[in-house]
């Protein structure tokens, strides 16, 4: 059944948010879709507390502050508009969702935020510097949740000390271990149970000890049992103070018996399997609790902060998100979007720590959970189109004009999909051009979506490949009119004709008011997009026509002499509001040019 046709009140406001999200040049959330949820991390690499405050338009959000030295997530929806105080001078900087920034001075004095960028999220050309820009407040910050997780402590039977003694103890390094998380990723550990376990005397090996907490250990009433042991046969090594087997496993083993560590340091050692035990992984910052080597006198100066590095807050946060909304008993729970995320930061920490272990088992166990087979005919449809154009990355060639490039990545698009079953072959062709042109990812959170992105994401090479050819594809020799044209054509198959030339004008609006200003050329774009997409839907236009002749100047008219650049009160001094007699006799001048193209002439045969 095509998305289009379904019904229901759940599949409406899905399609109504969706198309709000697709009014500005960048992600807009919407409350009612948990997908548009995210987190940000920032990092305030200055010796000054940082005040974050919302944007103009956005005053319903809660400020935050990060102290010197601090890493603090933010909870949000959608891209939100910030004022960070040591920037004063840039009115307001967009922070996009599930993504980490650092602020630091740089060597002319001035402040500056990066975005702490992973390889998928490159740009070719791009700055490394966070774009600042003037925009109104789209998202907006929420407030984050306390997660709270019950934990079993347990002891084994050469605890010296009676329980009077070690209980309250354990609960108190607990209690400091769990402060440190709730700052970073709002999780608060509770001790539920306490209890003493027999461990095997004959056992010398950490691992095997481990392996016998599991065996004899039962996790109930709990989420996670820690086990101190003060067994002195398994070894004096400060780099195995501390462990579990994998992120989100049920059972942690902690050595107890040093005398020379301070109580700092044994803190410190909790809190880093704490952090494991959420998904984060080892550290090449010095200073980051997930550093690999503990125990290492740090944690006893008196200044030193027992933090989190900003990348391993973001793991962090996003295994977090999801464990607030349901159960998440292992990484291969988590969202499509989420596993995809972790393996290309784990793949960028690896980068930096190439022969870390710890950070190469958190590699295999994202890599063994492998690709979630797409469960919709139009999923798989889509998923058969996008592999069919990363295929032909590695094909020929495409020298001439960036038109040209683009009428050869169409052909293809449309020569796949033609092959498909007939109910989801055109709305695959539709999609599928959509996802690869739509910088903002917006399309790709879409449900019936994301399990077809996945499955070609699990190659990046290849992705990375085909999003830079999709990144050269114009029409008109203009980028920007060929993202305006397919991600509108796939608006229209996923929201219909009329929400999507809605977005459309809305989105120009927006522009108009303190952005590029209104453009014509671009809302052309949008017109040519939704009619040829409303062409293909009803096989007025076929796709095998489109697979042997496909011709930009065929769909698309040239944009000279088209009004661009226009504010707000330009706008209304020409064209008077969007409802008005003189608007609608230019945009239907527009439309009548655009529909006499030799391509929207085309009938079915």
């Amino acid at each position: 059944m095509s998305i289009r046709r379904k019904s229901g009140l759940v599949q409406i406001r899905a399609v109504l948010a969706f198309a709000t999200i697709l009014v500005s040049s960048f992600s807009v959330t919407v409350a009612e879709d948990p997908l548009q949820r995210g987190i940000v991390v920032i990092a305030n690499r200055t010796d000054q507390t940082v005040e974050i405050q919302p944007a103009e338009g956005n005053e319903n959000s809660t400020g935050r502050s990060v102290p010197a030295g601090g890493v603090l997530p933010l909870a949000t929806e959608g891209t939100v508009a910030v004022r960070i105080g040591l920037l004063d001078e840039r009115p307001q900087v967009l922070l996009d969702p599930d993504t980490a920034y650092e602020l630091s001075r740089a060597e002319d004095g001035k402040y500056q935020l990066r975005q702490i960028g992973f390889e998928r999220d490159a740009v070719p050309g791009k700055s490394a510097l966070l774009e600042i820009r003037q925009s109104n407040a789209v998202g907006r910050l929420r407030e984050m949740s306390i997660l709270t997780v019950p934990v079993r402590i347990l002891v084994d039977e050469e605890e010296p000390l009676v329980q009077s003694r070690w209980e309250p103890r354990l609960r108190e390094r607990l209690q400091a271990a769990s402060e440190i998380l709730e700052q970073h990723c709002g999780v608060r550990f509770e001790v539920v149970d306490v209890a003493v376990w027999q461990s095997e005397n004959s056992i010398s090996d950490f691992s095997e000890l481990l392996r016998q907490l599991e065996n004899d250990v039962a996790v109930a009433p709990a989420r996670l049992v820690i086990g101190f042991s003060s067994q002195k046969r398994i070894g004096t090594d400060k780099d195995k103070m501390g462990g579990m087997r994998i992120p989100l496993q049920s059972h942690i083993l902690i050595r107890e018996w040093s005398k020379a560590m301070s109580d700092r340091e044994r803190i410190e050692i909790l809190v880093h399997e704490l952090g494991h035990f959420l998904g984060a992984t080892h550290s090449p910052e010095a200073t980051s609790v997930m550093r690999s080597h503990l125990v290492d006198g740090q944690s006893n100066v008196e200044k030193f902060q027992i933090r989190f590095d900003p990348v391993n807050a973001l793991i962090m946060n996003l295994v977090v998100e999801e464990m607030r909304n349901r159960p998440v008993p292992s990484l291969a729970d988590l969202s499509p979007k989420n596993r995809q995320r972790l393996a290309d930061i784990y793949a960028e920490i690896s980068r930096a720590l190439p022969d870390d272990p710890g950070v190469a088992l958190a590699q295999k166990v994202i890599a063994s959970i492998g690709v979630v087979e797409p469960t919709s005919p139009l999923a798989r449809g889509v998923r058969d189109v996008l592999l069919s154009l990363i295929q032909d990355v590695d094909g020929a060639q495409h020298n001439g004009t960036t038109d040209e490039l683009t009428n050869a990545f169409v052909r293809r698009a449309a020569l796949t999909a033609a092959g498909l079953p007939d109910d989801v072959s055109r709305h695959a062709f539709l999609l599928s051009l959509g996802l690869v042109l739509d910088d903002t990812a917006t399309l790709g959170r879409h449900p019936e979506l994301q399990g077809a992105l996945q499955a070609v994401q699990s190659d990046p090479r290849k992705w990375n490949l085909v999003k830079q050819r999709a990144g050269r594809l114009t029409m008109q020799s203009r980028h920007d009119l060929a993202q305006h044209f397919w991600v509108s054509a796939a608006l229209a198959d996923l929201a219909g004709e009329q929400l999507a030339l809605a977005a459309g004008v809305t989105k120009e609006l927006k522009d108009a008011n303190g952005g590029s200003g209104f453009s014509f050329a671009d809302l052309a774009a949008d017109i040519a997009g939704v009619e040829t997409a409303m062409h293909v839907l009803s096989s007025k236009v076929r796709l095998e026509h489109l697979a042997k002749e496909f011709r930009v100047d065929d769909f698309m008219i040239r944009p000279m002499g088209l009004p661009e650049g226009l504010s707000s009160a330009e706008f209304l001094r020409k064209y008077g509001t969007v409802s008005g007699s003189v608007y609608r006799q230019e945009e239907s001048r527009l439309r009548t040019r655009i529909l006499s193209l030799p391509g929207l002439r085309t009938t079915a045969e």
